[in-house]
């Protein structure tokens, strides 16, 4: 993506997401899991050089619905990023 202005907002790292969407799993696996979302949401983030990331403070898989305004400001955030070039 070159330098395009890119904003990845990931979850609370102490929101317990997985117990919301799957049965419990062995603590061993979930923390893999963990690790895994953890990794690729860096990823997401090194696919421009020009990228921000941005940690919920209290939401989980649902950001846009339990913190709307951290959704709000990245895209104001990416849109007068985008004027401004």
């Amino acid at each position: 993506m070159g330098d395009l202005p890119l904003v990845v907002i990931s979850r609370s790292p102490n929101h317990r997401v997985l117990a919301e969407y799957m049965p419990p799993l062995p603590k061993e696996t979930e923390a893999k899991v963990l690790q895994m979302w953890e990794d690729l949401q860096g990823e997401l983030a090194g696919l421009s050089s020009n990228s921000t990331r941005i940690f919920a403070a209290q939401a989980g898989h649902n950001i846009q619905i339990e913190e709307p305004g951290l959704v709000v400001d990245a895209i104001h955030k990416l849109v007068n990023e985008a004027r401004s070039r």
